[in-house]
């Protein structure tokens, strides 16, 4: 399954406004990952059970071990993507699923507010909790329940009341990360069914100077205006694509950079390091970690002062961009 490219479909979907079809094809995506998780943990139990009997610490020393482990192997034959970019993906089309229902009349008063507030949660504990394993985080908030193989229930593990509360809290984080939007489509949320004078619309609304009018403002603009439009509200919103590295094109495999804009910095940096998409700060660092692994020059020390020299010319490239990267990204 191409998580990618179902995701780029959805946002195509969403920037024509249809919301309701973006949302559909969004949820392919997360309801997919569910069922990976629910299935690893599955397999997790079964393999755990057949072992000798062991004390509860040692059991649950078992579970963090193997956890990962197994999901990583599922994601691997399911996806073709490692947990980092399976998680990755998750995040995006979770945030895209909250686009959709903000947006529409039709999904906000379909869908129970109680999935709506613990999936936003949901989103917010993946961003915090960053180096802790998708299957438990989305554990902690969910319980997964497969029915005759064939449906999958999500069931929140919290309260509403509960989940509010921690959506507050979490949200002066969020403000300060790539997901920051999610605070204000929450609340978009919350005005598209009049609940407006919930706790949690009260107090996020002044934790993210909540501008009614603004918003009122950029919907209208939106249903109105083409895709283009959209992509220009979507860079507004502060998020990173980088399909434009594809199409921008060099005579020459190097540019002046004393000269060079910032537009053609980004897109000269974003070559080399082959971005494509929305990027998370781990595929980043993960990117300059495979790139200087293939490049480095020991690795070619036997093979000649030609392939040498190049090997240092890349490696030197492949430094420089990633000072790039972790300046403007604060990496």
């Amino acid at each position: 399954m191409q998580l990618n490219k179902i995701k780029n479909s959805a946002n195509t979907l969403l920037g024509l406004n249809k919301f309701e079809d973006a949302f559909n094809v969004y949820s392919i995506i997360t309801e997919n990952i569910f069922a990976a998780i629910e299935h690893s943990n599955s397999a997790l139990t079964g393999f755990i059970k057949n072992l000798p009997k062991k004390n509860s610490n040692d059991l649950l020393d078992l579970k963090e071990k193997y956890q990962l482990k197994i999901f990583e192997n599922y994601c691997d034959k399911k996806f073709g993507l490692s947990v980092d970019l399976v998680k990755n993906e998750f995040e995006l089309s979770l945030l895209g699923e909250l686009k959709s229902i903000s947006r529409s009349n039709t999904l906000s008063a379909s869908i129970p507010k109680d999935l709506v507030f613990a999936k936003t949660f949901l989103l917010q504990n993946l961003i915090i909790e960053d180096k802790t394993s998708l299957p438990a985080v989305v554990s902690k908030v969910f319980t997964l329940v497969n029915e005759n193989d064939i449906t999958l229930k999500v069931k929140p593990n919290f309260t509403t009341d509960y989940i509010s509360n921690q959506i507050i809290k979490n949200s002066e984080f969020i403000m300060e990360t790539d997901y920051s939007e999610s605070n204000t489509l929450l609340l978009d949320y919350l005005l598209q069914i009049g609940d407006t004078d919930s706790k949690l619309f009260t107090e996020l609304k002044i934790k993210t100077n909540y501008n009614f009018k603004y918003r009122q403002k950029s919907k209208t603009h939106s249903k109105t205006h083409s895709n283009n439009d959209y992509e220009k509200y979507e860079r507004y919103e502060k998020y990173e694509f980088y399909e434009k590295y594809e199409r921008r094109k060099y005579d020459n495999d190097e540019i002046d950079l004393s000269k060079a804009t910032e537009y053609e910095k980004a897109n000269y940096f974003g070559k080399i390091f082959k971005l494509k998409g929305r990027v998370t700060k781990s595929q980043i660092r993960k990117t300059y970690i495979d790139l200087i692994n293939k490049y480095h020059p020991d690795k070619v020390s036997n093979l000649g002062d030609e392939l040498k020299e190049l090997a240092e010319r890349k490696t030197k490239l492949i430094n420089i961009a990633y000072e790039y990267f972790k300046k403007k990204y604060n990496l």
